[in-house]
């Protein structure tokens, strides 16, 4: 019995998992030359192998030669482990107008895909870009035209970074706008009680201003 494509994408997904490139670029001509076409699946896997090794330029290359000799589109979840593979290597920018790409190609991203790029953000300080790609996963007013809706968006992303917007002091100019908006235009999303808390709490009212007054008159008041 020859292997089929199901056991070398398992064993693929062994070489990612364990960091073992070599061996698993190995199998990929091994897999080509039994005549085993590799699928989008596959691809996800390689590109998941290369961002572990931050071989991010290989990961690109692999999805450019294999899609083209095969001749098939990458899918959301090639296109998914790309952002995420520029967001680990360093590569916000890339993986953001993968975004733009992902549009041209008419695929629609899914919940990790916004997940990613909106934590990436906010891990950098770009408050403001993690705002409007939220609005765009929303469908939300004053999104980017580029950005498309996500029907499938998880609510705990919403809620994650609006808290995390919060605890940065962008409660009153970003957050509460924000959550208005969401209730008028996506009432669908739930927002939880404990994100509800931090946003009407007396620290979110005050906003910026309340934010580094330390301990003098009225300072650290609850």
């Amino acid at each position: 019995m020859k292997p089929d494509e199901i056991m070398y994408n398992s064993l693929l997904d062994g070489c990612a998992q364990n960091n073992q490139v070599d061996e698993g670029l190995r199998l990929l001509e091994e897999m080509k030359s039994a005549g085993v076409p590799p699928s989008n699946f596959s691809l996800s896997i390689l590109v998941k192998m290369m961002s572990r090794a931050h071989r991010l330029e290989e990961a690109f290359a692999l999805v450019a030669d294999i899609t083209k000799q095969y001749r098939f589109k990458p899918n959301v979840h090639v296109y998914t482990n790309l952002v995420q593979a520029c967001v680990t290597n360093q590569q916000l920018n890339r993986g953001m107008k993968i975004l733009d790409q992902m549009a041209e190609e008419r695929i629609v991203p899914e919940s990790r895909t916004y997940a990613l790029l909106i934590r990436g953000n906010m891990s950098k300080g770009l408050f403001d870009q993690a705002v409007c790609l939220l609005k765009g996963a929303l469908g939300l007013l004053g999104a980017p035209g580029s950005f498309q809706v996500c029907p499938n968006l998880d609510a705990a992303v919403v809620n994650e970074t609006l808290c995390g917007l919060a605890d940065r002091g962008r409660a009153q100019d970003l957050v509460v706008p924000l959550h208005t908006l969401i209730r008028q235009s996506a009432p669908k999303v739930r927002i939880d009680a404990a994100t509800q808390r931090k946003i009407m709490s007396p620290d979110a009212a005050a906003g910026d201003s309340f934010k580094g007054k330390g301990k003098g008159k009225g300072g650290n008041r609850r």
